[in-house]
């Protein structure tokens, strides 16, 4: 057995709502959060294991991802073989930045209940989203609303993290730090549709030679429970500002927008009526610059979901793959190509080409009429290549307005009396979205220029996100010169970000 060992105590944050589900059955929401013994959201080990080994794998090889967390079959004449790295579960902390951990006995569940980040917490959803499935169309399916459970961003947890190491020259504790601040750190459900990201606040280490006394007293005296305090000698440092990385584009609304829908008005409004319908506000956990003190801010902020950059972006990169298709059909000596749609009803390849599917990423219906048309071999399912983040909109300033609109009677056309209702819309202000491109080199490359000509058409203004577009809301410009960083991606595939 090796002698040397690295052990870390690990400060993660969310940096978007957590929404790892519990697989639990619940009357009040159809995603349900993983908890822990206290009843608290938690970050299950085996699920940062495995985005920290794709993190890996993506980084450095397969080689070495199976080196760090080991492999269930085996390759090249070897056999299985267990991890190196060892991760525990992730404990919550209280507005002090103390992990709740310890005997479910000798923790108070009333003090738990009136822990001002924590007590939220303990309700069936902290906080929730609303969503629609997809049908084969990549439309709106009847009957198929659903809402989602999550952990607000802000909140942070503790993880103890061990690592077996070959010797004094190996560099795994290297790769495992790299990987814990790397910008595709997100876990659970919705990872590529803005859930789940995490970055790392600090990291408290120490390596071992157990062949040492000194250091074999260290081993024995590193506690077991995640609030307990370090033995001396372990080195505490704070990760600083996150790793961005991706592709930054900044976009600046012409006008009136309102994305996702919100439970409460952004701003006071000195209107007699209140408006019923909202732009989307979430409330984060902040922390003071030590780490020992934790609210939940007071104002609401605007918040762009990733979903709703998501979906407007695969829909105009499906129209431009077949516009590109067409082309180089024609370009090829063919008078039309299967990319037109004629007045027949569209084929599932036309609706939802499968090049596109594999850069968003895909779960096959199991209804035949969704299924005709795939290539044999092809997967069940699988991750998109492209990442796309929330956007936390930072700006105080933003200002509000309600616009009133009348019912419409949808068998006349007219007016229908005492239906009037008022929308909530935000004011012009910055919409700073950032993209993370995954390897896509075996995919298509005119579905990769589609995808860049959608963007391009975000920033010209011919692309809105949100509610309202055929009344002039939501459309956007931003500078072309963002998009130059994707000109390589769009023609290799390399990954970006």
């Amino acid at each position: 057995m090796t002698r040397h060992r690295w052990l870390g105590r690990v400060v993660l944050e969310a940096a978007s709502p957590l929404s790892i589900g519990g697989g639990e059955a619940s009357v009040h929401t159809d995603v349900s959060l993983v908890r822990d013994a206290f009843g608290l959201p938690t970050l299950p080990g085996s699920a940062l294991a495995g985005v920290l080994r794709r993190i890996v794998l993506r980084a450095q090889n397969e080689e070495t991802a199976e080196r760090l967390f080991g492999r269930s079959r085996g390759a090249a004449g070897k056999g299985p073989e267990v991890s190196t790295v060892t991760l525990s579960w992730g404990a919550i902390h209280d507005c002090r930045g103390v992990p709740v951990d310890g005997p479910v006995e000798r923790v108070d569940a009333a003090a738990i209940a009136a822990d001002p980040i924590l007590g939220p917490a303990l309700e069936t959803a902290p906080m929730r989203r609303d969503h629609v499935r997809l049908d084969h169309r990549g439309v709106a399916a009847d009957r198929a609303k659903f809402d989602r459970a999550a952990l607000p961003r802000g909140h942070r947890f503790t993880v103890d993290v061990s690592i077996l190491l070959d010797g004094p020259d190996d560099d795994a504790d290297t790769i495992v730090r790299a990987a814990l601040r790397d910008p595709w750190l997100a876990i659970g459900g919705g990872a590529r549709r803005g859930y789940g990201r995490l970055w790392c606040v600090r990291i408290s280490e120490i390596r071992l030679d157990l062949a040492r006394a000194d250091d074999r007293a260290t081993f024995a005296a590193w506690p077991g429970r995640l609030d307990a305090p370090l033995p001396e000698g372990v080195i505490t440092t704070d990760a600083g500002e996150p790793e961005e990385g991706g592709v930054a584009i900044a976009l600046k609304p012409f006008d009136f927008w309102r994305i996702g829908g919100g439970k409460e008005p952004a701003r006071a409004t000195s209107e007699d009526k209140p408006p019923h319908l909202f732009p989307l506000t979430e409330r984060a956990v902040v922390w003071d610059q030590a780490g020992r003190s934790g609210r939940i801010e007071e104002t609401p902020r605007f918040v762009v979901p990733a979903t709703a950059i998501k979906g407007a972006l695969r829909h105009r990169t499906v129209f431009h793959y077949h516009l590109i298709k067409h082309r180089e059909a024609l370009a090829g000596g063919a008078k039309t190509s299967d990319h037109v749609v004629t007045t027949q009803a569209p084929t599932l390849e036309q609706m939802r080409p499968q090049d596109v599917d594999a850069l968003f990423g895909y779960v096959h219906e199991t209804d035949e009429r969704a299924a005709k048309g795939r290539r044999d071999g092809d997967p069940v399912a699988a991750i998109g290549r492209v990442l796309i983040d929330d956007v936390v909109i930072e700006d105080d300033d933003i200002a509000t307005g309600v616009l009133w609109h009348n019912g419409i009677d949808r068998f006349t056309g007219g007016v229908l009396p005492g239906i009037l209702y008022g929308e909530e819309l935000a004011w012009r202000g910055k919409i700073p979205i950032r993209l993370h491109l995954d390897h896509a080199g075996d995919v298509d490359a005119a579905a990769r220029r589609a995808f860049v000509e959608a963007l391009r058409d975000l920033v010209e203004g011919r692309l809105a996100l949100g509610a309202g577009a055929n009344k002039g809301h939501g459309f956007m410009t931003g500078d072309a010169s963002d998009l130059e960083p994707l000109a390589g991606w769009a023609e290799s595939g390399e990954a970006v970000g």
